[in-house]
């Protein structure tokens, strides 16, 4: 049996959003609508807002799912990259597409870098000597870096955020600008 929603809460509904009763309490969800291959219609998606009651809306916390969560290095490959200009101006010089280049070399210093692109070739380009370049460059910075890759990107579906697992990359980050 559909419960009629009453004016009071229906005034609080976003545009976009479909509200559901059960137990007492009405839920809120953004509704969009996606194509599906061998569908007729287009497939509905519902995400979890938050309840709504008639003094507003009340944003409850997002379920995400853990399957779909990817965990990317980023405290050391961001550093990197704002920092280390002297490597970046070089290849700036030489190659049409030196970021792309850039961002290359820096994921080949850390593992699992948010800068890891498989699809990327490399051509006409000695990546050992660039490798070396940055490598020196690095390390005439006179840091120990090796906490910044302890500061991870989380990425899900719906949401993206930065954890750190050492205070020490906090201090670096601050001591040269950088903000993630």
């Amino acid at each position: 049996m559909k419960t009629k929603i009453p004016f009071e809460i229906l005034k609080h509904k976003p545009p976009s959003t479909t509200i559901t009763y059960k137990d007492g309490i009405y839920y809120l969800y953004k509704t969009t609508s996606k194509r599906v291959p061998g569908m007729k219609y287009p497939q509905a998606t519902k995400t979890y807002i938050g309840t709504i009651d008639e003094s507003g809306i009340s944003y409850g916390k997002t379920k995400i799912d853990p399957n779909s969560l990817r965990v990317y290095e980023y405290g050391y490959s961001i550093f990197v990259y704002r920092i280390c200009m002297k490597t970046k101006d070089r290849l700036r010089n030489r190659f049409v597409n030196y970021d792309d280049i850039f961002k290359y070399l820096i994921a080949g210093l850390s593992f699992n870098s948010c800068f890891d692109n498989p699809s990327f070739k490399i051509t006409n380009i000695n990546i050992n000597y660039w490798s070396e370049v940055l490598k020196e460059e690095v390390v005439g910075l006179d840091e120990n870096l090796e906490s910044l890759k302890k500061v991870y990107k989380v990425v899900s579906d719906s949401k993206e955020f930065i954890v750190y697992m050492d205070k020490e990359a906090k201090k670096i980050l601050h001591k040269y600008g950088v903000v993630l």
